[in-house]
């Protein structure tokens, strides 16, 4: 086989190599988000946060759980019984993505080349989530 093809094939394992590795640290996040909601009305809630149904929430009363998403969806609605309607929907993101790319040059001596490989580093920090629900909120 000749220097090429050598070099060819060493380069495209050092490329598949890279990128898997880019992309398993992209997809490793694992984290846990608080979330906190407050009922600021004068009435009770339903609550929904992310599936999760809370029921009868009294007024000045918090919510909290902690979620293992990107984002969080929080739904409200007047609980049934106090001649009142309204709701509210809102998403709100519970992680920021940091990723940095370290580059280096790795060289072949006996075969005398180089090649270069960058390698990312991901990190995912929750964002604490405070929402308050207050009557104006919920149309």
């Amino acid at each position: 086989m000749s220097h090429i093809q050598n070099f060819t094939r060493e380069a495209s394992r050092l490329i598949l190599a890279s990128l898997l590795l880019s992309l398993s640290v992209s997809l490793s996040s694992d984290f846990s988000a608080p979330v906190t909601v407050t009922n600021r009305t004068p009435l009770y809630l339903h609550l929904s946060i992310n599936d999760n149904t809370f029921t009868y929430i009294s007024p000045h009363t918090s919510i909290r759980t902690e979620v293992q998403t990107a984002s969080v969806i929080i739904e409200a609605i007047y609980s049934p019984g106090q001649n009142a309607s309204g709701a509210f929907s809102r998403s709100y993101p519970t992680s920021v993505t940091t990723t940095v790319e370290n580059g280096g040059t790795t060289c072949n001596d006996n075969r005398n080349y180089c090649t270069s490989t960058m390698e990312s580093t991901s990190t995912t920090t929750p964002l604490p989530v405070l929402v308050e629900i207050f009557a104006d909120s919920l149309r």
